[in-house]
């Protein structure tokens, strides 16, 4: 009976040890977690967190000293200890480091001391090592419970460093894609954030777009395509068939990428972020990743990816304000050369005296034809809508410029913006863009929409002067 009380008594106090050990692991794990939640919601530095954590860990553990090598804000390293005193002396810490970094952790004996060490680290990445001192005179169970408890004290920490770099690594990214896009050129600077993203997200393919008007042409559109094998862009047009532009690039720009996909053999397994315009609806572009099918993108790289596709938006913004306003006197092609280049509006838009030649064109007996043919304002508003939005068609098609159009009289500019031809080919260019007006005036005297000029006497002509 003795022995049989004896045997419960044994197992009564070896449960209540264990109770004991498993209360004080949840109590180090609460304790550490709690005051590295305060540590984040302050936004402490890392040195004033490890100083509260590692003096809690001592008294908790009734260590000695406890010592963490990681990196600062910085990413420099550095060596966090409490307290600074006797108990590191003669502790070669480089070389333990060395051992925990390598084997995942570490206990010596040293004199009348034991080192424990543990590694920190974050899917196998290093993130540094802890080291705890304490004295010897302690049964091994005791010192097992206390392994266990740095063991449970550093896989906390493991997690708070490891936000730690994640944060600054997305801070990286992010700022050097904006630095990118703040590149004077859109398509550098979109190159740019795209190697950017290269460098911090892995993707098997890329596909961006981005359009700058309704109109979907070989001007409108921008474009990215990266695989493998090199990069495709609008400014490669050979490389890019009219199909797809004008078929696969619409429907991806309307949500349908399957085309594009198909064509390019890219990855079937996408992500995607879309760009919208200031208004936060009208969509203007898209960016698309493929990615493993069983990975996909990390929440870090999808960050990434939507903030490119924001940092992008705001960027097109402005870039299609710019395009909108020289589009109303330069052609397309002329508009992207210029926004292709480094201070344009001051290398090529501000005044100078120049020999320009000037093109003067309106219809002849227009006051007459309004009058006694067309009559109604809406048509003579619809007739002066057409001729004039051809006119313009016809200055741009010969190099010219739209300067300006007064009522009937259309005003066109050869020279500006880059003054690559001599006064004989802007004149002569001036002559050809007159004589598609006036051919174009005349089959106006055909136009079903127009059939009241069709009988008149004399018939519409143009007056021009150059």
């Amino acid at each position: 009976m003795s022995s049989s009380g004896d045997g419960l008594a044994q197992r009564v106090a070896e449960l209540e040890r264990e109770l004991a050990r498993r209360e004080a692991e949840l109590a180090i794990v609460e304790e550490v977690d709690d005051a590295l939640e305060v540590a984040l919601r302050r936004q402490w530095s890392v040195s004033q967190t490890m100083e509260h954590i590692l003096s809690m860990a001592q008294a908790r553990m009734r260590a000695l000293g406890v010592m963490v090598r990681t990196v600062d804000e910085a990413q420099a390293p550095v060596d966090f200890i409490v307290p600074s005193g006797a108990w590191l002396d003669g502790l070669a810490v480089d070389e333990l480091c060395a051992v925990i970094e390598r084997e995942g952790s570490v206990r010596r004996q040293r004199g009348d001391q034991v080192v424990l060490g543990y590694r920190l680290d974050m899917d196998d990445a290093y993130l540094g090592s802890v080291i705890l001192a304490a004295h010897s005179d302690q049964a091994d169970e005791e010192l097992d419970a206390r392994a266990r408890l740095l063991e449970l004290w550093g896989e906390q920490v493991d997690n708070y460093l490891a936000a730690l770099i994640e944060s600054r690594r997305k801070h990286r990214a992010l700022q050097a894609l904006s630095d990118a896009l703040r590149k004077p050129i859109l398509d550098e600077g979109i190159d740019a954030a795209l190697d950017v993203l290269d460098q911090h997200v892995a993707f098997e393919d890329l596909v961006l777009v981005l359009r700058y008007e309704e109109r979907l042409d070989q001007h409108t559109v921008n474009y990215r395509v990266r695989t493998a094998s090199g990069t495709l862009s609008a400014n490669q047009p050979e490389d890019s068939p009219a199909e797809l532009l004008h078929d696969e690039i619409v429907r991806f720009l309307e949500g349908d990428d399957s085309a594009l996909v198909m064509r390019l053999g890219l990855s079937r397994h996408r992500e995607a972020a879309t760009i919208r315009a200031a208004n936060g609806q009208t969509v203007v572009g898209f960016v698309s990743l493929g990615v493993p099918q069983d990975e996909g993108l990390s929440p870090f790289g999808r960050d990434v990816l939507d903030r490119l596709a924001d940092y992008v938006r705001h960027r097109v913004v402005d870039f299609s304000k710019e395009w909108k306003n020289l589009t109303e006197h330069f052609s397309q092609p002329t508009v992207r050369r210029l926004l292709h280049e480094r201070d344009y509006a001051r290398r090529f838009l501000t005044p100078r005296e120049a020999d320009v030649a000037v093109m003067f064109c309106d219809i002849s007996g227009f006051t007459r034809m309004s009058e006694q043919h067309l009559k109604e304002p809406a048509l003579i508003a619809k007739l002066i809508d057409r001729w004039g939005s051809r006119a313009v068609d016809f200055i741009w098609e010969s190099g010219g410029v739209f300067d300006k159009m007064v009522g009937d009289c259309i005003i066109g500019l050869w020279g500006p913006p880059f003054f690559e031809r001599d006064a004989r080919q802007r004149c002569l260019a001036a002559i050809r863009a007159a004589e598609a007006i006036r051919a174009y005036t005349q089959e106006l005297m055909r136009d079903e929409d127009f059939p009241q000029l069709q009988d008149m006497s004399p018939p519409i002509g143009v007056a021009t002067g150059i």
